[in-house]
């Protein structure tokens, strides 16, 4: 695939690459290295919105979430919401494949280099010992050079899912097979059953939307739809844990995490804003964490707009990002992704919406 970048959009787009570098060889919000990159990157990238204008509405609507970011990281020490407003901000006028490119390279880059390196017996393994009843007992987990086995696994699904949005035209049977067996080969290290399971249905996803034009069709249609289904089924595991037999067995699979959802539903009530009430607590589902580590008032931000950029999907007929956007809907079932535009990276669909731009690629 080629593309264009002129001047002002490469520097935005190495901004985006040495972010998604440091998220695939392991840094978070917390290491220093990464907060360094991060500012340096926005200093620089900060050139391109001199030399672009915003009319009332877009700055209305991006100053919202800027200024809860803010106060989310004021006052609960959360950057997270604050990173991706920034991440948005910087998308007026440039295509989102571009950007997808350079955050595809980065986690590819980085991915191989934390692969390669504790294999060569460079870097720790980091192997756990993790206990599965299914299995009979415990099992070793390799991490590789990650903190643990299932931000391996979600980096080697980030990389595949990004590889397929971009080169969906190049795709054909026997590269989903290929794919699928690299998906195989990696869990029998990971063991990561979320990513494998995750990942293996975006690839059947993706065939069927490639030789089915019924399925193709119905991708941008069903947006709405998965969006609801997957915040109304968080939601309702977490509160019906215990009175529901079924939910005890997914509670297993999904090791714990319906349980600790159900006590924190009991207990707590989710604040306007992000306190350090629940501060560096994982919560392993994406919307459960949106409302409790985000707040109340970037949650409504997130899901109207989510809403509208689904809507602006679906009649411009965007079947990749569709397809792309649906798999990351279900997958923040089971992982705390959705509000980290470096993970979840449909949030940058959100640019399209609210600075009316479409994707550079053809999408008949």
């Amino acid at each position: 695939m080629k593309l264009k970048i002129s001047k002002n959009d490469f520097v935005v787009c190495i901004f985006f690459f040495l972010i998604s570098l440091c998220k695939g060889i392991g840094l978070g919000n917390s290491s220093s290295i990464y907060f360094i990159i991060y500012l340096m990157g926005i200093l620089v990238a900060s050139i391109k919105l001199f030399k672009v204008g915003f009319n009332k509405k877009e700055l209305i609507n991006i100053a919202i979430i800027i200024i809860l970011g803010i106060l989310d990281y004021i006052f609960g020490n959360e950057s997270t919401i604050l990173f991706t407003a920034i991440s948005i901000l910087f998308l007026k006028n440039i295509e989102c494949d571009k950007i997808i490119k350079a955050l595809f390279l980065g986690r590819l880059f980085g991915f191989v280099f934390m692969i390669i390196l504790p294999c060569l017996g460079l870097m720790d393994m980091n192997t756990i010992s993790f206990y599965r009843a299914s299995a009979g007992g415990s099992i070793i987990r390799y991490a590789f050079g990650y903190s643990h086995p299932n931000y391996a696994h979600s980096s080697l699904n980030l990389i595949i899912i990004m590889y397929i949005y971009l080169y969906f035209e190049r795709l054909n049977v026997k590269k989903i097979v290929f794919l699928e067996l690299v998906n195989y080969i990696f869990y029998n290290y990971t063991y990561s059953r979320t990513g494998f399971l995750i990942l293996t249905l975006f690839l059947l996803l993706s065939l069927f939307t490639k030789y089915s034009s019924k399925v193709k069709n119905s991708m941008p249609k069903i947006l709405n739809f998965t969006f609801i289904f997957s915040i109304l089924i968080s939601f309702l595991m977490g509160l019906l844990y215990g009175k529901v037999e079924i939910l005890n067995k997914i509670n297993e699979i999904l090791t714990g995490r319906l349980s600790y959802m159900n006590i924190v539903l009991k207990g707590y009530m989710p604040q306007l804003i992000k306190t350090h009430q629940f501060i560096n607590v994982l919560f392993d589902n994406g919307y459960f964490d949106l409302l409790y580590n985000g707040g109340i008032l970037a949650s409504i931000w997130f899901v109207v707009m989510q809403i509208k950029t689904n809507l602006y999907i679906k009649e411009n007929k965007m079947y990749r990002e569709a397809l792309l956007t649906n798999i990351f809907f279900i997958y923040c079932i089971t992982e705390s992704y959705y509000v980290s535009s470096v993970m979840n990276i449909s949030l940058l669909f959100f640019a399209m919406c609210i600075f009316k731009r479409k994707s550079l690629l053809n999408n008949k």
